[in-house]
């Protein structure tokens, strides 16, 4: 029997080419859990869950199991409204469910005994406690991007300003909780954006660098990252671009530059002749009253000279 070395190579090559592909993939998404229960604090089975985006309005269902437990195991970021119902309770509303890309969100809904047309509506559930993940990150969102003081427009300088970043010098010089740079994995959607053939002397080239109108989040995991980092690294910078909304919205930056208001540059004037006038004046002011006097007599009396 004969061995067929280039089927079998190309065979290995697809397979590194999936495995590779497959480990450069992060999840620019995160998980919703929550358990459903009465007033009595039993556990209400079969009972009905939608999760609604707020921006989009893209719905997605799901039902509690014989546990009282749901989950929806892909949301992207964002802003969700969550409706319980369940035969002989009221409706439950439960509005503004933060989700952050990569961060795991859990919470506990509980039920009021009557008709479903009633409904029970919790407008601030305040901070979520994190109990699914023991990873540690800093999410920045909305305003905090566009309105933070930055000398320049782009997004990466962003993660300077969150915790566990020192920037000993140049800001790409910076490191997160002291680990050097190649412990970086940087992200944008999910897809890696680094040139990773530098990753060791420079964790913050990027390929793609995105102006700030442009990001909706970023989120630095510093610890415990979970299977959805995909063991790309210990420090996990996650960007997200902005998805829209079904109203119209946009953003303006408007940046001024005009000469006239700008301090000369030395080059301007670099390849001009000199002004004869501001040459007189230099000398006359370097010239002390005895060398003046002297030259006007050697004017006068040019034999003598």
């Amino acid at each position: 029997m004969k061995f067929n070395f280039r089927r079998s190579g190309l065979l290995v090559i697809l397979m590194l080419v999936v495995v590779l592909g497959a480990d450069a993939q992060v999840s620019s998404t995160a998980p919703l859990s929550g358990t459903v229960t009465d007033p009595s604090g039993a556990l209400v089975p079969n009972a009905q869950v939608k999760v609604r985006n707020d921006a989009t309005g893209a719905n997605f269902e799901t039902v509690t199991g014989a546990n009282g437990a749901f989950l929806v195991p892909a949301l992207p970021s964002g802003d969700y409204a969550v409706t319980v119902t369940a035969p002989g309770f009221k409706q439950a509303n439960i509005a503004r469910v933060k989700i952050d890309v990569g961060v795991p969100t859990n919470i506990q809904v509980h039920l009021e005994v009557g008709s479903q047309v009633e409904a029970v509506t919790v407008e601030g559930i305040g901070a979520i406690l994190q109990t699914q993940s023991a990873t540690v990150s800093t999410t920045l969102v909305g305003r905090q991007i566009t309105e933070l003081p930055l000398v320049s427009r782009d997004s990466l300088d962003l993660v300077l300003l969150l915790p566990g970043v020192n920037t000993p010098g140049r800001p790409r010089s910076s490191n997160i909780d002291g680990l050097p740079q190649a412990a970086i994995n940087i992200t944008l959607d999910g897809i890696n954006v680094q040139d990773n053939d530098s990753k060791d002397n420079d964790g913050y080239f990027t390929y793609i660098r995105p102006r700030i109108d442009a990001i909706q989040e970023v989120t630095v995991s510093t610890a415990a990252g979970g299977a959805e980092s995909s063991g790309e690294g210990t420090a996990q910078v996650r960007f997200v671009t902005r998805s829209g909304t079904n109203d119209y919205k946009g953003s303006l930056y408007y940046y001024h530059r005009n000469t006239a208001l700008n301090a000369n540059y030395w080059f301007n004037n670099r390849n001009l002749a000199p002004d004869p006038r501001h040459r007189q004046g230099a000398a006359h002011a370097v010239e002390p009253e005895p060398v003046r006097r002297a030259l006007r007599r050697a004017h006068r009396h040019p034999q003598a000279v």
